[in-house]
């Protein structure tokens, strides 16, 4: 009843605060418990934008973050925290491997601390968290498709604009969170990579068992009508697994098992999936993908991924067949899996807002 459909809360909700947010007297036993802490149900909007104000809430915070950035050098990153939904654990895998070795404590967390004593936090998908460390603390890694602007409401802008930096992993998403009214000048293009097909980025002790074979995966969200057509051919060609709610080691032990894994788009006009795509060439498993909207950004960057037109199913049915029949090796020399260098994109972001971490 206090909430829109969308998370925002309705106007008789707003009328309990004042202009600053603070609670109006009439209302703090409905806002705040015995012990002073906001309501659970109030935690879905009022305790995010109290840690996160808006922009016209707070205008000196542009000011802010650039004498933090300024200050920033003065101190060493000894202690990261990398958050992120089990969905997209491999980002923050991809995000400690290339933060490693340099003299830092990197820990993965799939839920938000309840302290934040660490020096620096990364958080993927800042959406989906109710709560987020401090804005001179965070850095967001951006993963939604601006072709659909489902989660790039007000709030969500807000959360970006005040952290100390975002990243993103599209040029497309950075062309429009520039063309902004209010453009976020803490944008870096960070795009992702694949890493050793050796699996050392994984960093753990042994070997990562398939749990079972099939000829073809596909992961994601099953319920998607135009994904559903391409099930059906499919499974009518190949021993076909899908694969939903499963994430982070689980999900890898199924991908190893699959002889080619398919990548369907949930919008016909998608940016091209490259989380997934270096999700599995990063576990040494081939990919069939439809081409995305932003194909032209990865010309000649996924030499081990074929490719079909959108909405083409017979091409990737064709496609699937074409690898199964006729496997093609790929040399482990090749440099897309033996990515040993840091992303240089990365570096230069960290550098950029003065992020010295360990020894570096």
């Amino acid at each position: 009843m206090a909430f829109h459909s969308n998370g925002r809360p309705r106007k008789w909700l707003r009328n309990i605060f004042d202009a600053n947010l603070i609670v109006k007297p009439l209302f703090r036993s409905v806002v705040y418990d015995v012990r002073g802490i906001v309501r659970p149900c109030f935690d879905p909007w009022y305790v995010r934008v109290l840690q996160n104000p808006n922009s016209s809430i707070d205008p000196q915070w542009g000011a802010g973050r650039k004498a933090n950035i300024s200050l920033a050098h003065k101190r060493r990153i000894s202690r990261i925290s990398i958050v992120s939904p089990p969905a997209t654990f491999f980002i923050a895998y991809w995000l400690r491997w290339n933060l490693q070795n340099q003299g830092a404590e990197i820990e993965i967390y799939s839920e938000m601390p309840v302290e934040f004593s660490d020096d620096i936090y990364f958080v993927v998908c800042a959406q989906v968290f109710n709560k987020l460390p401090p804005r001179d603390k965070r850095i967001i890694y951006q993963m939604e498709q601006s072709v659909t602007l489902r989660w790039f409401n007000q709030e969500y802008i807000d959360v970006l604009y005040n952290s100390v930096a975002v990243f993103d992993y599209s040029l497309v998403n950075v062309e429009y969170m520039r063309s902004l009214k209010s453009p976020l000048e803490n944008l870096y293009h960070v795009p992702i990579q694949a890493l050793n097909r050796d699996l050392d980025w994984l960093c753990i002790d042994g070997k990562l068992i398939p749990s079972e074979n099939f000829d073809v995966i596909f992961y994601g969200d099953i319920k998607n009508l135009r994904r559903q057509k391409f099930f059906k051919a499919l499974s009518g060609n190949f021993n076909l697994k899908l694969i939903t709610n499963l994430y982070g080691f689980d999900l890898w032990r199924s991908l190893l098992g699959a002889k080619v894994v398919v990548n369907i788009h949930y919008y016909e006009n998608a940016l091209l999936e490259t989380t997934r795509i270096c999700e599995c060439l990063s576990l040494g498993v081939k990919v069939v993908s439809e081409v995305g909207s932003d194909q032209d950004q990865y010309i000649g960057q996924f030499p081990g991924v074929t490719f079909t037109p959108v909405d083409d199913i017979d091409a990737m049915v064709n496609a699937v067949r074409e690898l199964l029949n006729y496997p093609v090796l790929i040399s482990t020399e090749d440099s897309l899996f033996k990515y040993k260098n840091r992303s240089l994109e990365l570096t230069d972001a960290l550098r950029e807002i003065n992020i010295n971490i360990g020894n570096a």
